[in-house]
């Protein structure tokens, strides 16, 4: 989840905390100062949130992000927490919440997310330079697609503001703060029914192989997904041990070391979601998967 933080706005905690718990992988912040940006990373949430709690009291006069990460796509690292610098200069930070498209998106062998590949390598100084052009900011925009949601922060005297959000109407306004999606909006605790045995894409009944995929149609039995294409929602997904080398879920690893492994999965046969997964939530929130 994204946050941000127009001048003068200080962070609702409790906002924060919940996303947070959806977000687990990694948390970020950036806070525009006097002298500078200031950038902090960790996966420990309470020190996040206590830092920059504190940083933002102190430094309430311009623009401030937070950044809660749930991992799509490269390594569960320091160094690919948001946010990151824009073509590696400090004056100018990203943070972004979605899927970026495909032509940055990391291959299996790669650690960096594809938010890191689209700061660091990919946005270039012809649109970086350029924020402040409404065909520069439309065409990133179309570029984006309209569930990629990304604000950055900068000091650059070349941008005329300190922070522009691109796909803002995608995310959602309260109590002075932007939020890329509703995880910051306090829990609401859904059960979700047991799988019966029915493929949800094609309806066949009992036809899940040892890995939840139909033998009739191919599909993931939970999702409808093509296999290594499921949403992160997917109980699947939650039930499918993730291997030590990719963090990959073990159907869509391609470690050497994994090729000849086949998967046992129980599938859930009971109702509640925390069967599958450590949120009683996760499973209902499916705007954090985009």
């Amino acid at each position: 989840m994204l946050t941000y933080l127009p001048a003068g706005v200080q962070p609702d905690a409790a906002a924060l905390a919940n996303g947070a718990e959806l977000n687990p992988h990694g948390h970020g912040y950036a806070v525009v100062t006097a002298q500078g940006i200031i950038v902090g990373k960790s996966f420990d949430f309470a020190e996040s949130l206590e830092t920059f709690t504190r940083l933002r009291q102190e430094h309430s006069g311009g623009p401030a992000l937070f950044h809660s990460r749930f991992r799509t796509h490269g390594k569960t690292s320091e160094a690919n927490i948001h946010p990151f610098k824009v073509n590696l200069n400090s004056s100018t930070v990203l943070a972004h919440n979605g899927i970026l498209p495909a032509s940055v998106q990391p291959t299996r062998r790669q650690k960096k997310s594809d938010t890191r590949i689209f700061a660091e390598d990919c946005l270039g100084k012809s649109i970086s330079d350029q924020f402040d052009d409404d065909a520069t900011r439309f065409v990133l925009e179309r570029w984006l697609g309209p569930w990629n949601k990304v604000v950055v922060l900068t000091v650059d005297p070349r941008h005329s503001k300190q922070s522009y959000l691109f796909n803002e109407k995608a995310g959602i306004w309260d109590e002075g703060a932007w939020y890329s999606n509703s995880d910051f909006q306090p829990p609401v605790p859904v059960a979700r029914g047991a799988f019966n045995g029915v493929c949800i894409a094609c309806d066949s009944m009992d036809s899940a192989d040892l890995r939840g995929i139909c033998v009739v149609c191919g599909s993931c039995v939970e999702c409808a997904s093509l296999p290594g294409c499921c949403a992160r929602w997917c109980p699947r997904i939650w039930a499918l041990p993730l291997c030590e080398e990719c963090e990959l879920p073990a159907d869509e690893c391609e470690c050497p070391a994994n090729a000849d492994k086949t998967v046992r999965l129980a599938l859930p046969t009971s109702a509640p979601v925390s069967a599958v997964a450590s949120s009683p939530t996760r499973l209902s929130r499916r705007d954090n998967a985009r």
